[in-house]
């Protein structure tokens, strides 16, 4: 999966991610969610986490404009062809990546970037092709600023040679300008901690005007089953590029981050493969509860750019191999108030992005790869892009 939702208003969610075979993001039956707030003070809810607060306040992000899409598909020679398309579904500019940076690529205002041979290369919206900034070899995580003025990426490194313990990094640099270190912090498997799994890696997910996203991530972490890695973000934090504040947001394996909203609003579902409860929260703290069947999986949530209501999908096993299995997918747009929720079955359906030009995700079929529109009143997909099976959705141009 790449990106984790909205990301995750993304802004992504979704989602980003090294290589699993689990990009499902779907899900299950119109009747998943009731109609019902519970607000905090009426439920059991994990305590407020502490943050430590980003020299920014917390602020509304700023809405995604549907301006350019950056996509991926398989290409001839084991290559890879990295395109941008326009709205109406035209390719404006494309070229060939080799298959190892598959999973290190980024999308930023107007153009597409990847990492290979050391160095940060981009794809502009003209076709133009760059070399940019060096990076380090072992440079993974790529994100490039909303403004498109810098770059991320994380490392980790063992402290020792075949030690167990990892360096992990996150590094900020202006492009053209001096890589900076904006966090680095060492997993212990040894003397593990609250906030992170036994052994982790940093995992960028997002960068808003909120800061950038990030898990801290199980190391070597993977799955079969839809959302296998949103499964994976109960540890999530905003950090500022500048200062380097950290915000945890999500301190709850229970009920991992699914979705980032306006002033840091966090949207989680709670029960894993069996999701019982989506919860909202902001700052750490529960602020409403709706109940869910308990009999799906789910994930994907993305925030509309008006933060009334949230999309996202519900994955229901309609059979089973022991790993992956077929699912029915289900697309849920809720209004946040509590005033209702609609559902329409998709099959193979993930969500992407909740620009104001309107939702956008993908269907993930056997022989093709779409990205389509959704109208949120009809529920009807339309296809904006179509190309081979295993093409997938880098970000917004």
């Amino acid at each position: 999966m790449r990106d984790l939702g909205a990301v995750l208003g993304m802004a992504a969610l979704t989602v980003v991610v090294a290589g699993c075979a689990g990009q499902t993001a779907a899900p299950a039956s119109a009747s998943a969610v009731a109609q019902t707030v519970v607000q905090a003070a009426h439920q059991s809810a994990p305590g407020a986490i502490s943050p430590v607060h980003l020299i920014r306040p917390a602020a509304p992000l700023r809405s995604p404009q549907a301006a350019g899409f950056v996509v991926m598909s398989p290409a001839a020679n084991s290559l890879l062809q990295l395109a941008i398309v326009d709205a109406s579904g035209r390719v404006v500019a494309k070229t060939l990546i080799p298959s190892a940076a598959e999973w290190l690529t980024a999308a930023g205002p107007g153009s597409a970037y990847w990492l290979d041979a050391g160095n940060v290369h981009a794809l502009a919206a003209d076709g133009s092709v760059r070399t940019l900034d060096a990076v380090p070899s072992d440079a993974q995580g790529l994100l490039v600023a909303p403004d498109g003025t810098s770059f991320a990426y994380t490392l980790s490194r063992p402290l020792v040679a075949g030690s167990m313990t990892l360096e992990n990094s996150i590094v900020v640099q202006r492009f053209g300008g001096t890589a900076r270190t904006i966090a680095r912090r060492s997993s212990d498997p040894g003397h593990p901690s609250s906030d992170a799994p036994q052994m982790w890696t940093y995992m960028l997910l997002s960068w808003t005007n909120q800061g950038i996203l990030f898990t801290r991530d199980a190391y070597g972490g993977c799955g079969c089953a839809p959302f296998d890695m949103e499964m994976q973000a109960g540890n999530a934090a905003l950090i500022d590029p500048v200062s380097g504040g950290t915000t945890d947001i999500t301190n709850d394996a229970t009920c991992p981050l699914s979705g980032l909203g306006p002033s840091q609003t966090t949207a989680c579902f709670h029960g894993g493969a069996n999701a019982d409860a989506l919860r909202l929260a902001r700052g750490g703290q529960v602020s409403a509860t709706f109940a869910m069947s308990g009999q799906n999986a789910a994930g994907g949530a993305v925030f509309s750019p008006d933060a009334a209501r949230l999309a996202y999908v519900t994955e229901h096993e309609t059979s089973s191999d022991g790993c992956g299995g077929t699912w029915a997918s289900t697309l849920h747009i809720l209004s946040l108030d509590g005033s209702g929720t609609s559902a329409a079955a998709i099959d193979h359906f993930s969500t992407l992005r909740w620009t104001t030009a309107g939702l956008y995700g993908s269907i993930d079929g056997a022989d093709a790869w779409s990205l389509v529109g959704v109208d949120p009143a009809s529920m009807s997909p339309h296809t904006v892009w179509s190309g081979p099976a295993g093409s997938h959705f880098i970000g917004l141009a």
